[in-house]
């Protein structure tokens, strides 16, 4: 049986909680969407962040390196999401929400796509 050494359980047991936190928050959030024109926005900034997080967490728990590497790109899913929501939820909630014309979240999504794409297709 494989014992986990107590380092690396010390670093991932933080990462699950506060997955499960920003999980939990973002459910909460989705509840409360009739409140606020911004909580679409918040809700997927934590949904996101749960992918991110948990994704480390599985990345530093898992034994071979080609689980690893899988969930290195799973992460690159919230990491590059993750500035995109934060960026229309600030504005948003700020009252500058107008400024988030089709266009604009067009231009602003360009950058974490590609990303995203690049980092997924990295291996070819």
């Amino acid at each position: 049986m494989n014992q986990v050494p107590l380092a690396l359980f010390s670093a991932v047991l933080p990462l699950i909680f506060i997955g499960m936190l920003t999980g939990v928050l973002a459910i909460f959030t989705w509840s409360k969407r009739r409140h606020a024109n911004w909580t679409v926005e918040i809700t997927l900034l934590l949904f996101f962040l749960f992918i991110w997080t948990f994704g480390y967490a599985a990345e530093l728990s898992l034994e071979p390196l080609s689980r690893k590497l899988v969930m290195a790109q799973v992460q690159y899913i919230g990491i590059t999401a993750v500035p995109f929501f934060w960026l229309t939820f600030a504005l948003k909630f700020s009252g500058y929400g107008r400024w988030l014309t089709q266009k604009h979240v067009i231009l602003l999504s360009v950058v974490p796509i590609v990303t995203l794409v690049l980092a997924i297709t990295n291996q070819w």
